[in-house]
């Protein structure tokens, strides 16, 4: 698995970053699996961490959507 992340610079550009994934040392689904996902949000928290003003860039665009809507209240 190849992953990318995104780095926005001061001129508007954007760098796009691939790494590699590491491969799983499970032979067993469920668990390599699990050690793959786990390594995928350690490495999602370190360039949200990293860059935290691109978070919403990261959001599925549904949810972008919710956060950017302005509630509705009744009186």
């Amino acid at each position: 698995m190849v992953r990318f992340s995104t780095v926005w610079q001061s001129d508007s550009s954007v760098v796009l970053s691939f790494e590699r994934a590491p491969q799983p040392d499970h032979t067993d689904r469920d668990t390599a699996i699990r050690t793959c996902a786990q390594d995928w949000c350690r490495w999602f928290e370190d360039k949200l961490r990293a860059n935290p003003e691109i978070w919403l860039f990261w959001l599925d665009k549904r949810w972008t959507h919710f956060l950017r809507k302005t509630p509705r209240t009744e009186t």
